[in-house]
C-alpha cells in the first residue's frame, strides 16, 4: 500500500520478503553481511528495477542507526 518500514537486522535475524514487495536493501557504509536467496526455479532471479528515487528521500541505514533515530517506546 502507501506505507514504508525501515527495518534493521542484527545478527541472527532472518527476513523474508513476499514475492511481489518492492523493496531494497541498504548495507550502511561498512557493509558486512550474508544474505542466503531461495528460488523455486532452477535459473534463480532476475531484479526487477523500478527506477524509483523513493530510497533517496528515506533515512539510511546509518542515520537510522544515529542515536537521535532510536525510537522510544
Amino acid at each position: 500500500g502507501d506505507r514504508i518500514y525501515a527495518v534493521v537486522c542484527e545478527a541472527g535475524d532472518l527476513m523474508s520478503v513476499p514475492a511481489g514487495t518492492r523493496h531494497w536493501f541498504d548495507m550502511g557504509t561498512v557493509p558486512e553481511f550474508c544474505a542466503i536467496r531461495f528460488f523455486e526455479e532452477e535459473d534463480g532471479w532476475i531484479a526487477g528495477f523500478t527506477g524509483d528515487t523513493i530510497s533517496s528521500r528515506m533515512p539510511s541505514l546509518d542515520e537510522l542507526l544515529a542515536p537521535s533515530h532510536q525510537v522510544r517506546a
